[in-house]
């Protein structure tokens, strides 16, 4: 994965996120609409983390994930490239 995909996976799941909460605007609605049906696995992703269970587990994950490390990671690939 790229620099650049790692980007747009962190903005589709702020907007992701954003969508649950109730918080998008008028145009990143039809941004994230325009993912989901991009492909079939974006529908099914979005319609997995719809449901309460795999939101939470979703969230768990990202709060006990070492961000600081994995940052560290890739931008150590990132230079080696």
């Amino acid at each position: 994965m790229n620099n650049q995909q790692v980007v747009g996976s962190f903005h589709i799941a702020n907007l992701i996120v954003r969508h649950l909460k109730g918080q998008l605007t008028d145009e990143e609605l039809r941004e994230l609409h325009y993912w989901i049906n991009s492909n079939e696995a974006n529908y099914e992703l979005f319609e997995l983390l719809k449901t309460t269970g795999a939101t939470r587990d979703a969230m768990q994950c990202l709060r006990t994930y070492p961000a600081g490390e994995a940052l560290f990671r890739f931008l150590r690939k990132l230079n080696n490239t």
